[in-house]
């Protein structure tokens, strides 16, 4: 689940409560965040 402190859009930069990181692909409904991770996965 990707903290969600601010407005979110596409290209920001994001971490989980993991530690990993990402970059926002793509934005749903209801807040949902398409994260596309560092790493491939």
């Amino acid at each position: 689940m990707v903290e969600k402190e601010k407005q979110l859009k596409v290209g920001d930069r994001v971490c989980d409560s993991y530690g990993r990181k990402g970059t926002v692909a793509s934005l749903g409904r209801y807040g949902a965040v398409g994260v596309k991770w560092d790493g491939g996965r």
